[in-house]
C-alpha cells in the first residue's frame, strides 16, 4: 500500500540484520516441544519492530504504537522462558533504542533494570544456569548506550521539525502581513485619488462649467465636450475608489493553508467558512496565532498524528481545533494558552478547552463583536 511504510534506510537495514543475527541461531539450535512457538516469537517481534519504527502515521497513531511496544516487550521477555540462550538480549537493545522516541529516561532505566533482573531470575530459577550477572550487566550497558544515542537522534529530529514548523508559521504570518501591507497601500492610493485628484477634477469641472456658459461659439461646443469628459473622469475615479474600499479584505484561508500544509508528524484537515469578522486584520491575526499555538502544543505534548482545524460561520465566528492525541483529564494553562486566552478576550471572544478523545479548543466570537 503506497505511503503505508516509510523507513530511513539505516534503520531498516539495522533492524533486518539484527533480526537475522538473533533469529537464525535461535531457530537453528534451540529445540522446543512446541515447534511453532519460536517461529511465532521471532516473526512477531520482527513485524512489531517494523510497525513501531515506521515513520508513516497515516493509518495508525501513537496509541496503537504504545500498545505494540507493550506486546513487543512481553514477546522479548518470553524468549527467556523458551530458550536458555542469552542472544535474545540483543532484542532488548533494539527495543530500548525505540523507546527513546516514546518514553523518558526514567522509564527506560526502569525497563533496563527490570529486564536484567528478569533475565538473571529466569537463568537461575528456570534454567538452573546460575546467576548470569556478567551478561545482564553487559547488555544493560548496551541498552543504556542505545537509549542515549537514539535520544540524541530524537533531539536532532525535533530540532529539524521545530525549524520546519517555524518556516510554516513564518510563511503564514508573511502571507497575512503582505496582504495587510498591500491593503494599506491600496487604501492610501484610493484616498489620494479621492482627496487630491478628485478635488482637482471637481475644481476643473466647475471652471469648465462657468466657461462653457459664458463662452461664445465655436468655443462653447468644445468647452461643453471638455466639461462632459471631466465629469466622466470624476465618475470613474469615484467608482475606482469605491471598488478598492469595498473589495479589500484579508484572505485568512491562504495563510492557514501555508501554515497547515507542511507540518511535521501531523496530518491536518482544514475546514474553512468565511465570516465578515475575518476581513479585519485583528481577528484574522488572532485566529492565525491561536492555530499556530495549538499546533505547537500538539507537537510538543499530545503525541497526536491527526488534527482538525475548522473555521465556521454559525451564528457568529467559531473556530474549533482538535487532535487525537493522548491527554490527561485536565489541561494546565501555560504561557501559550494563557496568551491565547488573553488575545481572544481582548476581541470580546471566549475560549473553552475539552479533553475528551484528545484536546479540543473552541474559540467563539459573537455576531455583534466589532
Amino acid at each position: 500500500m503506497p505511503g503505508f511504510f516509510r523507513y530511513p534506510t539505516s534503520w531498516l537495514i539495522t533492524t533486518l540484520v539484527t533480526w537475522l543475527a538473533v533469529a537464525i541461531p535461535s531457530l537453528t539450535y534451540v529445540k522446543q516441544s512446541v515447534q511453532w512457538l519460536p517461529w511465532f516469537q521471532h516473526i512477531a517481534i520482527l513485524l512489531l519492530v517494523l510497525l513501531c519504527i515506521n515513520e508513516s502515521e497515516k493509518h495508525y497513531g501513537y496509541k496503537a504504537r504504545y500498545a505494540m511496544l507493550v506486546v513487543l516487550a512481553i514477546l522479548i521477555q518470553s524468549i527467556s522462558i523458551t530458550s536458555p540462550a542469552a542472544i535474545h538480549l540483543i532484542y532488548n537493545v533494539k527495543l530500548v533504542g525505540i523507546l527513546a522516541f516514546y518514553v523518558p529516561l526514567s522509564f527506560a532505566l526502569g525497563y533496563i533494570i527490570f529486564t536484567s533482573c528478569f533475565y538473571v531470575g529466569s537463568q537461575y530459577f528456570f534454567w538452573h544456569n546460575g546467576f548470569e550477572y556478567l551478561n545482564a550487566v553487559l547488555f544493560a550497558c548496551f541498552q543504556l548506550f542505545a537509549f542515549v544515542v537514539c535520544k540524541r537522534m530524537q533531539k536532532e529530529q525535533e530540532a529539524k521539525e521545530a525549524l520546519q514548523l517555524a518556516h510554516s508559521q513564518l510563511s503564514a504570518t508573511q502571507s497575512l502581513l503582505s496582504q495587510s501591507i498591500a491593503k494599506q497601500e491600496r487604501l492610501q492610493l484610493a484616498r489620494e485619488l479621492h482627496d487630491d485628484v478628485g478635488h482637482q477634477i471637481t475644481s476643473l469641472i466647475v471652471n469648465l462649467d462657468v466657461a462653457r456658459r459664458t463662452a461664445a461659439q465655436p468655443l462653447n461646443e468644445l468647452l461643453d465636450s471638455c466639461y462632459q469628459q471631466a465629469r466622466e473622469t470624476l465618475t470613474c475615479i469615484r467608482d475606482l475608489v469605491s471598488d478598492k474600499r469595498s473589495n479589500e479584505h484579508i484572505d485568512l484561508y491562504d495563510a492557514l493553508i501555508k501554515l497547515t500544509e507542511s507540518i511535521p508528524r501531523l496530518n491536518i484537515e482544514l475546514d474553512y467558512e468565511h465570516h465578515p469578522l475575518l476581513e479585519k486584520l485583528s481577528y484574522a491575526n488572532c485566529v492565525l496565532k491561536c492555530c499556530q499555538e495549538a499546533i505547537t502544543n500538539t507537537l510538543k505534548h499530545a503525541k497526536a498524528d491527526k488534527m482538525q482545524v475548522g473555521v465556521y460561520n454559525h451564528n457568529g465566528l467559531i473556530i474549533k481545533i482538535s487532535d487525537n492525541g493522548i491527554t490527561l483529564n485536565s489541561i494546565r494553562f501555560g504561557n501559550g494558552l494563557v496568551g491565547m486566552q488573553e488575545r481572544i478576550e481582548e476581541l470580546g471572544g471566549s475560549l473553552t478547552v475539552a479533553t475528551k478523545q484528545g484536546v479540543t479548543l473552541t474559540i467563539q466570537f459573537g455576531v455583534n463583536n466589532d
